[in-house]
């Protein structure tokens, strides 16, 4: 188990994987939640204030909206 709860933003399973394997490798990323497709707005805040991660990675391909979940 990681020492920061992370939660990942992702809208193709390949990405999910990649982002989830690389959190599994890092040993201190505790990956709490997976979300597809990206959240936006009050959705997007209601999730981040549910499981308070420390760490969100996001799909690049999202763009703004990545952007946006980031600020």
């Amino acid at each position: 188990m990681g020492v920061f709860r992370t939660l990942i933003l992702a809208d193709d399973e390949l990405a999910i994987r990649q982002l989830n394997d690389l959190a599994n490798e890092s040993a201190v990323l505790d990956v709490v939640k997976t979300v597809t497709p990206m959240p936006s707005g009050y959705s997007l805040v209601r999730l981040v204030g549910t499981h308070e991660p420390a760490v969100i990675l996001v799909d690049l391909q999202y763009g703004d909206r990545g952007f946006e979940a980031a600020s």
